[in-house]
């Protein structure tokens, strides 16, 4: 009797550990890449979508429009409303994603957790209308080392510059060096726990280009790092304390 008193507490707390907690809007925190629409997988320029908790706002980017719209802090966990975001009104030759996606954001009312990293969207039947990755895999310290391209810097691109920009970070002595698209730069920086990320006051050289816009951005951006972690297709975002990216690198 004893034997299988203990073999059902075992199964019961064996269920206990399956069982996942229900999502709430702290989870959602920071920036998501779009994999999937209505089931279907995502190709060209991927749309994400970004949940300031502080501001109680949600952003991003559709595939061609920026949106934007407030957060409904006070929403059950697991509940939520996207149809009435606001958007940039451009035409690109391209809207197939923004279209769907947009469509899917209209029948979405809740949202859960697949995992720690993956966030599905959900109709009022519970159908997965969105699937989305989070920004900011784990990633070790050690695999900053060697060099990258800054591919854009708070969604702005680094094309028509004098020079590529990149980065190369050195992480056996906590240095960085690189080129910002007309001047080079140099400096240390110091990594933490939960992926933590500070550049120290960085040097730089004083040459004046055409096209300095990119690079005051990404000047700005380096102070506001706060933590890195990896993207899709080899990417790594350097992110700030809210989640949201500022610079984007590839190999």
């Amino acid at each position: 009797m004893k034997k299988l008193m203990a073999v059902g507490l075992m199964a019961l707390a064996l269920a206990s550990c399956g069982t996942s907690k229900k999502a709430t809007l702290s989870d959602l925190k920071g920036e998501w890449d779009v994999v999937e629409i209505s089931g279907n997988k995502v190709n060209g320029d991927a749309p994400f979508i970004g949940f300031d908790l502080n501001e109680s706002r949600i952003y991003g980017f559709a595939g061609c429009n920026n949106f934007f719209g407030g957060l409904d802090k006070n929403a059950a966990p697991g509940s939520i409303s996207l149809g009435a975001l606001g958007m940039t009104q451009m035409m690109c030759p391209n809207m197939d994603n923004e279209t769907k996606f947009t469509a899917a954001l209209g029948k979405t009312t809740g949202y859960k957790l697949d995992g720690k990293e993956t966030l599905k969207l959900t109709d009022a039947e519970g159908n997965t209308t969105v699937t989305l990755v989070k920004r900011g895999g784990k990633m070790s310290a050690k695999d900053l080392q060697g060099e990258w391209r800054i591919l854009s810097v708070d969604r702005f691109k680094s094309e028509g510059l004098e020079a590529v920009p990149t980065i190369w970070f050195d992480t056996q002595e906590g240095l960085v060096h690189g080129s910002a698209g007309c001047n080079n730069f140099n400096g240390s920086y110091t990594t933490g726990d939960k992926q933590a990320l500070t550049f120290s006051p960085l040097a730089a050289t004083r040459k004046m280009c055409q096209n300095m816009q990119f690079e005051d951005k990404l000047f700005k951006a380096f102070d506001n790092v706060a933590s890195f972690g990896a993207m899709a297709d080899g990417r790594v975002g350097l992110f700030d304390e809210n989640g949201k990216m500022l610079i984007e690198l590839a190999r």
